[in-house]
């Protein structure tokens, strides 16, 4: 009697859990980022993705290239563009962070059209090489208003992995001090470009090759509209 309603209660947990996974499945697919629709534009936009439901994002500790607390409340009142990458990175970090100067170069004063202002961050992949200087020198080659991020590799990879980023570092056998070439170029990351809104939740992202005047359009258009 006692093994079949050990039986019982397990097939009875079985088949709930079964359910919520389902229904997890289901949700994730319901919410699942949407390319926006053309009709609202005059560029081709096939590059730029949407949730219907914003995903929310639990609080982290990080610090900026000027030493001063990262965490989930400085991306709250902004529109956030947030890349991950690494100062040394030799191909698509620099064309990146180039498209990014454009974009905010056309950008127009918050009073003018978005209702909130708009940031860059740079959350580093490569914590043990990318010091605050290192950002902070690589950063002003293309704007000194950019924030660059680094920190604890375990909080960095947990924020990744929220934003569905890919972080891999390889080896990982370098030092501060000194990387070979080929370490360098073990060091592997996403190239999406992540958009966070004013209430600090991962709205959508960007593919690339990321083209400026596309990106400025799709955020005045969400600045304005959401």
């Amino acid at each position: 009697m006692l093994a079949s309603i050990l039986a019982l209660i397990a097939l009875s947990v079985a088949v709930l859990y079964g359910y919520m996974l389902t229904r997890k499945i289901e949700a994730e697919a319901e919410n699942s980022p949407t390319p926006l629709q053309k009709q609202s534009f005059d560029a081709d936009l096939h590059e730029a993705f949407l949730y219907p439901e914003p995903l929310g994002l639990t609080d982290f500790e990080l610090v900026d290239q000027h030493n001063r607390l990262f965490n989930l409340n400085r991306f709250r009142n902004h529109w956030s563009l947030v890349y991950f990458g690494f100062t040394r990175c030799p191909d698509i970090g620099p064309p990146a962070l180039a498209d990014m100067k454009k974009v905010f170069d056309a950008v127009p004063k918050p009073d003018e059209a978005y209702s909130r202002p708009l940031q860059f961050v740079f959350i580093t992949v490569d914590p043990e090489h990318d010091s605050q200087a290192a950002l902070s020198t690589y950063l002003a080659r293309f704007n000194t208003a950019f924030i660059g991020v680094g920190g604890d590799r375990n909080t960095i990879k947990h924020l990744a992995n929220r934003l569905s980023v890919v972080m891999d570092s390889g080896e990982k056998s370098h030092s501060q001090h000194a990387m070979t070439e080929a370490a360098v170029d073990s060091i592997s990351h996403s190239g999406n470009l992540l958009l966070i809104n004013p209430d600090g939740e991962y709205a959508g992202f960007f593919k690339p090759p990321f083209k400026p005047e596309n990106i400025h359009a799709v955020l005045s258009y969400i600045a304005i509209n959401h």
